[in-house]
Order: structure tokens, then C-alpha cells, then sequence
């Protein structure tokens, strides 16, 4: 097993150029500033980095990049950049044709999520080297539970609760269980986890709590005006 204490850090960004909620979205004008220059410039400022890679098909996108200080040492297939395709197999892709060993930890830092700080990028990382997990990623608590307000239709039309606890039904929010989203900000884990695996979730896996107020991450029009308005505050 690799010793994560020893490892150093490498930064991926994974920027395709088709984006379908909102177009040219990891190049769109974010306060001045194209969208991915603000995940790049973050992994910069850390000072933690040995390199900060973006992987990417389209020209203008890898253009910005190394404008702001991203390295491009490869182009990112067509076949691993449509609307369908799964991001796992780039990070394999990248892992694959970087030619470096692998005693690294592999760090993924989507663009959609320019709100984060370098504060979490460091802190997940620390989470992730002092904890025996495969994988790390962060989160927020959540403002829905499917234990208390998301239902499902079964096949007469009938709704009832997503989930319950041994059948029990939960009707207040205070006694459910903590519930957390994903929040494609920060992801660390090891070349090798990436390698010998076919999907994110073979392996232990945990998250780092992050506040709800640096959580956005951005898909569409409307999320991209949110984060702005946060930004602003």
C-alpha cells in the first residue's frame, strides 16, 4: 500500500468543450475572469501543487488554461468528452498518459465549483492522507431528506416515502438522519485506486464537510447566476 504521507500532490482539471446546460460554460466570463482560470489560479495559490493539469479536447479551452498557468501535456480523446460520457474514464485516461510514477495523490478540481477556497482543497487533501480511504470527496449537509419531503410514484400512481428507517415512517426533519450532497468541488485519491478500478465507488470511500455557502456548483444558467450572486456577498 502507498504511503499517502509521502506522496505529493498532483491537480486535475477535466474541461470538455461541449456543454449542453450552458454553453461554453468552463470558459464563460465568471467576474472578470474565464470560469476555469478561477479553479486554476486556486490550485496555484495552495502552493501544494507539483503540477496543475488540465485535460481537455477543446483548443480554446487549453488555450486559456496555460494562460492562467495550467500544464497540457495531452489531448483529451473526442470519445471521452461527449454529453454521455463517464469522467472516470478520463481520470483513467490522464492517470494512463501522465509520465510520472505513482506515488502522487491524484486531485480533482471541477470547475463548475469556483466558489470553494484553497482551504478546502488543502483540508480534503489533509482528510484524505490522515484516513484510511480510497477515495474522498466533498459535501454539504443537505436542505432535503428523502426520509422526511421526497416521495416516489410507485406502479399505481400511489406516492410514499423515498426511504424510511426498518418501515418506520419519519415525519419530522430533526429526527432523520444527517443527509449530504456531493459537491463536485474537491476529489483526492491515488493513481492506483484510478487504475485498478472500473467505477469511483469500488473502494471505501469518504467525504469532507464543506459550509453550504461555497457548495454551488454550476450546470446550468441559473445555478451560474446563483454562485455570481453569491460571489458578490
Amino acid at each position: 500500500m502507498i504511503n499517502k504521507n509521502k506522496n505529493k500532490n498532483i491537480a486535475f482539471i477535466f474541461a470538455r468543450g461541449g456543454s449542453k446546460g450552458l454553453s461554453k460554460k468552463n470558459i464563460k466570463d465568471f467576474h472578470g475572469k474565464p470560469l476555469i482560470a478561477w479553479t486554476v489560479e486556486q490550485a496555484l495559490k495552495t502552493n501544494i501543487f507539483e503540477s496543475v493539469i488540465v485535460s481537455t479536447d477543446d483548443d480554446e479551452i487549453a488555450g486559456i488554461a496555460k494562460e492562467y498557468g495550467a500544464k497540457i501535456p495531452f489531448s483529451r480523446p473526442t470519445e471521452l468528452a461527449s454529453d454521455t460520457s463517464n469522467e472516470w474514464f478520463s481520470w483513467k485516461h490522464s492517470v494512463e498518459n501522465l509520465d510520472h510514477d505513482f506515488h502522487y495523490n491524484f486531485v480533482s478540481l471541477p470547475c463548475i465549483s469556483p466558489l470553494r477556497s484553497e482551504e478546502d482543497i488543502i483540508n480534503t487533501i489533509n482528510f484524505y492522507e490522515k484516513n484510511n480511504f480510497d477515495l474522498v470527496f466533498t459535501i454539504a449537509i443537505s436542505d432535503r431528506s428523502p426520509y422526511v419531503n421526497m416521495v416516489e410514484f410507485n406502479s399505481t400512481g400511489e406516492v410514499s416515502l423515498s426511504k424510511t428507517i426498518d418501515s418506520k415512517k419519519i415525519y419530522r426533519r430533526q429526527d432523520s438522519p444527517k443527509i449530504y450532497n456531493i459537491v463536485p468541488s474537491v476529489y483526492v485519491t491515488s493513481p492506483k485506486y484510478i487504475k485498478e478500478n472500473e467505477s469511483m465507488w469500488s473502494g471505501k470511500l469518504s467525504g469532507y464537510e464543506i459550509p453550504i455557502s461555497r457548495s454551488v456548483d454550476i450546470d446550468t444558467y441559473k445555478d451560474f447566476k446563483f454562485a455570481e450572486m453569491l460571489f458578490k456577498e
